[in-house]
């Protein structure tokens, strides 16, 4: 199916230096927030492809569907071939944030900088713009040092874990600190027999666990090392299993009863799954699906009664076997809860959150009461 059948509205656009590229034969996006950086690939035949040519590698450009942007980013590769018969030009490329993950963050130690003033730092040697969707920018890092041989990512990513953020991108190629669900709610829900082409759910207890520990130390104002221990139970688990954390730096008993219901709290939502492939890219009221939205599903047959899940990557296509399809990969907001950051809460904790069965959501959550 040629992209010029498409009506504008849907019609993959590349844009360099005020310049649209148009005709592409088969095209794929895909955005996540489990990564930083979104991916586009395009592929162009047939009386448009001479123009196709003149696209480089390393060169700035936007990928946009209509009047939508998809993503701001760099060609990371152009291949051009063919045969007797004509020619094809496959056109490979990533968001501007490309940089965060494949070059080394800075060497050096920092201190009193506010953490999107740290960020900015760590990415100011590149034209990168840094979104603070998760209000945790004020924050005052006392100390930071980087780490020889990580990435820019890395590093952020560390910051993420201490301070309870996640790194994605945006359409515009900025780096976004956000939080799961900041996309706000989609305007369709799913559900299964009106307007998706397939739907796979999986369900899985490999990484989950009855029993989880959160075993460490603390060094007190004496400098005296206290052990600390947090747990949690995850009574859906009909097998005893067990699992023992140790974390990365020390912490107090309330830090580890916190981690340890984290543990619990994300196993259990990350043990369900959802893929859905849906006809078109667009949602009834004429937005596209974004990354980090919520959706309502509903899809008894899989086992999901009316629960909102978390978008968590999209890919949209053209080709000519499918047309143009979005395929979504959707899970339990509660997946992808940051990992809480330090609180001052001295002494021995225990927490035993019961926790429902991912493969019985249904309109509620998890089952998990309280604030992680």
């Amino acid at each position: 199916m040629s992209e010029e059948t498409q009506p504008d509205t849907d019609r993959v656009v590349v844009v360099r230096d005020g310049v649209a590229f148009r005709g592409w034969t088969s095209f794929s996006t895909t955005e996540s927030i489990e990564n930083c950086v979104s991916t586009f690939e395009l592929e162009i035949t047939g009386v448009y492809v001479a123009a196709a040519t003149a696209l480089r590698e390393d060169q700035d450009v936007q990928i946009r569907l209509g009047d939508d942007v998809l993503i701001a980013g760099v060609i990371d590769e152009v291949a051009i071939g063919g045969d007797a018969d004509g020619l094809t030009v496959k056109v490979t490329g990533r968001s501007n944030t490309r940089d965060v993950v494949d070059c080394s963050s800075p060497l050096g130690n920092k201190s009193g900088l506010t953490l999107l003033g740290l960020v900015r730092w760590l990415v100011a040697d590149y034209p990168i713009e840094v979104v603070d969707e998760a209000g945790v920018g004020g924050k005052i890092i006392r100390s930071w040092c980087a780490e020889e041989g990580e990435s820019i990512f890395d590093a952020i990513d560390r910051l993420g874990r201490d301070h309870a953020f996640m790194v994605t991108d945006d359409p515009q190629g900025r780096l976004v600190l956000t939080r799961a669900g900041a996309g706000g709610t989609a305007s369709w829900g799913i559900a299964r027999g009106e307007g998706f082409l397939s739907g796979d759910v999986t369900r899985s207890c490999a990484d989950r666990f009855s029993v989880y520990e959160i075993r460490g130390q603390e060094v007190s104002d004496l400098d005296v090392s206290v052990d600390v221990l947090g747990g949690a139970e995850d009574v859906a688990m009909r097998r005893f299993r067990k699992l023992i954390v140790r974390p990365e730096r020390g912490l107090s008993g309330g830090d580890a009863a916190l981690r340890a219901r984290w543990e619990a709290t994300t196993r259990a939502a990350k043990a369900l799954e959802a893929t859905y492939k849906l006809r078109g890219f667009r949602q009834r009221d004429g937005s596209l699906w974004r990354k980090n939205q919520t959706v309502q599903v509903v899809d008894p047959l899989c086992g999901i009664a009316g629960a909102e899940l978390l978008v968590v990557e999209v890919t949209r296509s053209l080709s000519a076997e499918d047309g143009r399809v979005t395929v979504l990969k959707l899970a339990p907001p509660e997946a992808y809860t940051p990992q809480p950051a330090k609180v001052d809460v001295k002494g021995y904790a225990y927490e035993e959150p019961e926790l429902t069965d991912p493969g019985e959501l249904g309109a509620d959550d998890l089952g998990i009461e309280g604030d992680l």
